[in-house]
């Protein structure tokens, strides 16, 4: 999720994030979410696009929410701001489907606890729900912070060890599998010309035996690589 946040009369792109990865506060760049007191809709600039289909048959009509204006002002608690969301009505007549989609598009502004603001364009619904959840909420402790930090870095650690375990775990299979995959396609083309020795085979039973024995061989060369690689893993 992102949005556009206003900085020195330019747009920029931030990235709602946790802190530490995978744990803390939310942010949105550098500002904590933890400490947002109110986020109000300053201006609605959302759009509707309607899309059309054409249908072969006439099908029952069905309704759904219409796309909603975004109003400003505080509306259930301190967000101000009623989404209307991606929804859309769906109608059908004839042999044609129409249904209408809100592109939201939101000036919001946001006020923080330690007195500092932001202007910021919200587009996705996800980002209006992160910070409705967010306004209000008891702002994280040192304590807290310290705690999130440490558990995000030993889940990192876990990660990373896993990783290097894996990649070990390819480095050792990987010969076995391929020296495996060529003993079999080495058999097969052993195989092949025994048969052809035995049978003293013409040239054209030669040539198909050739074309066709290669082939077979290289295919059940890679088969036996790779039942090799998946049965030495499972075994791990």
């Amino acid at each position: 999720m992102e949005a556009t946040v206003f900085q020195n009369g330019k747009e920029v792109r931030m990235r709602f994030r946790r802190m530490f990865e995978t744990d803390g506060p939310w942010m949105l760049g550098e500002m904590r979410l933890d400490k947002l007191q109110s986020a109000e809709v300053a201006r609605d600039a959302s759009t509707v696009t309607t899309h059309e289909q054409s249908l072969s048959t006439t099908t029952t009509s069905a309704t759904s929410a219409a796309g909603r204006a975004i109003v400003g002002g505080l509306v259930a608690g301190p967000f101000g701001a009623i989404i209307g969301g991606s929804g859309g009505r769906q109608t059908t007549s004839g042999s044609s489907i129409s249904h209408q989609v809100l592109n939201s598009f939101v000036y919001l502004d946001l006020l923080f606890s330690d007195g500092s603001s932001a202007k910021i364009i919200v587009k996705d619904e996800g980002a209006f729900k992160l910070l409705q959840m967010q306004v209000g909420q008891p702002e994280w402790t040192l304590e807290q912070i310290e705690e999130s930090k440490r558990r995000a870095a030993k889940r990192s650690e876990l990660v990373r060890s896993k990783k290097k375990k894996d990649a070990e775990l390819e480095a050792e299979i990987r010969p076995k599998a391929a020296l495996a995959g060529w003993i079999c396609f080495v058999l097969v083309v052993m195989l092949c010309g025994a048969f052809l020795y035995v049978t003293d085979a013409d040239g054209v039973l030669l040539g198909f035996a050739i074309i066709m024995g290669l082939p077979s061989a290289a295919i059940l060369g890679v088969l036996a690589k790779k039942v090799t690689y998946a049965w030495i893993k499972s075994n791990r």
